[in-house]
């Protein structure tokens, strides 16, 4: 890693001191001033003096994505759209246990972009109107592992995979942090069935959900930015390219190398999405029902960066 590499990972986490970056690096100060000046130069990176004795740098946040995503296949899109967007943008992608602790992240200004199920998304909005959805990513890919056709099943709270477990009404639900401690748990036997999504159903031998709701989309919390526009370009070709066997291939190879799973396995799970970066309003509104929340019109509010924003 070179030292500006050194310097942008630090500062994905958002502004510091010039000080403290010469002491976190371990170069001098004349050397990192130098550097900073380059990449000052290059739109990497901004620097205010707020004292005479102390500058703060940050990313120039016009050309940063920080993309946080789980666990899952239907994320193949989203990796293969960075590997193409313009060298002048910083990107960074994150992998979280659970959408929650993403979106929390998204709302503090740790993240740009977090793909997440939708329906953790409309809760988020419901604190705080800025959280919305920009494009959608896929519907399908989920399903259920199970030893018993009753019993206890376990699911993740406030997603998607929730609102399909309630469907199932001989179960008894029961919540888990992430998807690993619901496989654990199932295969265990301390539960009788786990509420999973791809890879993970393809990988265990699952039963596909019938369901053709959309799952997740791509959530933002501030309006349009110039490297949003340009990713998004990148993300709709990317979408269309998932009917092609090749750039599943190449998106899967990606991916892999991010959540830690087989190549092949998420290849070959990818035939459980119908990719689209389309946001249908009635699907969000029967979700939403789903759970139990009033409508009360919020959801034409959630879904205002998304209409605004045309790709």
């Amino acid at each position: 890693m070179t030292v500006k590499e050194k310097i942008l990972d630090l500062l994905y986490d958002g502004k510091i001191t010039q000080r403290e970056l010469c002491s976190r690096i371990g170069l001098s100060r004349s050397r990192v001033s130098e550097i900073l000046g380059e990449m000052e130069r290059e739109n990497l990176i901004t620097r205010e003096r707020i004292s005479d004795r102390t500058v703060i740098v940050s990313i120039n946040e016009e050309n940063l994505l920080r993309i946080g995503i789980l666990r899952s296949s239907e994320y193949a899109p989203v990796v293969l759209a960075l590997e193409n967007i313009p060298k002048n943008i910083l990107w960074n992608i994150k992998v979280y246990d659970n959408s929650l602790e993403a979106l929390k992240d998204l709302i503090t200004g740790r993240l740009d972009i977090v793909a997440s199920p939708l329906i953790s998304a409309f809760f988020f909005n419901l604190i705080d109107e800025n959280v919305k959805p920009v494009a959608g990513i896929a519907s399908g890919g989920s399903g259920i592992l199970k030893r018993n056709d009753k019993g206890i099943l376990g699911t993740t709270p406030l997603s998607k995979m929730e609102r399909e477990s309630r469907d199932r009404k001989n179960y008894k639900l029961t919540y888990f942090n992430n998807i690993e401690s619901i496989i654990k748990s199932y295969l265990e036997g301390e539960i009788d069935a786990a509420s999973v999504w791809e890879p993970y159903l393809t990988k265990y031998g699952g039963e596909k959900n019938s369901s053709k709701e959309i799952c997740c989309s791509l959530i933002t919390y501030r309006n349009k930015w110039k490297s949003l526009e340009k990713f998004l370009v990148e993300y709709r070709t990317a979408v269309r390219s998932m009917e092609d066997q090749s750039k599943r291939k190449e998106a899967s190879m990606l991916l892999s190398k991010i959540i830690g799973e087989d190549a092949d396995l998420i290849f070959k799970s990818l035939d459980s999405y119908k990719f689209s970066f389309s946001i249908d309003k009635e699907d969000v509104k029967k979700q939403v029902y789903a759970m139990g929340i009033p409508e009360s019109g919020k959801i034409d509010k959630f879904l205002g960066r998304y209409d605004e924003i045309s790709i």
